[in-house]
């Protein structure tokens, strides 16, 4: 606890949805077909808990029998698995003793803070980096920025 600058306030969940909302159509329109996109907002919180592991130590090997396991069940419904990525995340900061608000607050101003552009240049590096998960308007697209930004 503690580590909000001080005199910042911790936002709503409603009110830091319709913020990062907002921020998405600004920073990713011109980078990618669907910024808001359920393919698009998966990938990213796939990426997002596969590092959240590694830092905690769990193994590609260890994520690629969880990964097997999953994908041999049946699909299961979006809103349900919102709701249990949810308790899942949740359950983890109450057991690391983290606040998930405060945690939240923290990130989301470092995100408002960078300049425009910063993660429109990082996403186009991403579509580069693995461009079968992308079109192929949006990896010439990807291309074209990132050979001007260098020029």
């Amino acid at each position: 606890r503690g580590w909000l600058p001080q005199g910042v306030k911790l936002m709503d969940t409603k009110q830091t949805q319709l913020i990062l909302n907002n921020w998405i159509s600004r920073e990713f329109s011109s980078a990618i077909s669907h910024p808001h996109g359920e393919r698009e907002r998966s990938m990213r919180v796939l990426e997002e808990a596969i590092e959240l592991c590694q830092a905690c130590g769990i193994t590609e090997p260890d994520m690629q029998v969880i990964t097997k396991r999953c994908m041999n069940r049946p699909v299961g419904d979006v809103r349900t698995e919102v709701q249990q990525v949810g308790i899942t995340f949740l359950a983890f900061c109450a057991s690391k003793g983290y606040s998930a608000d405060e945690l939240i607050t923290i990130e989301l101003l470092k995100i408002l803070n960078r300049p425009q552009g910063y993660f429109t240049r990082r996403m186009r590096e991403k579509v580069l980096a693995m461009p079968s998960l992308y079109s192929m308007r949006e990896v010439n697209a990807a291309k074209q920025y990132l050979e001007a930004e260098q020029k």
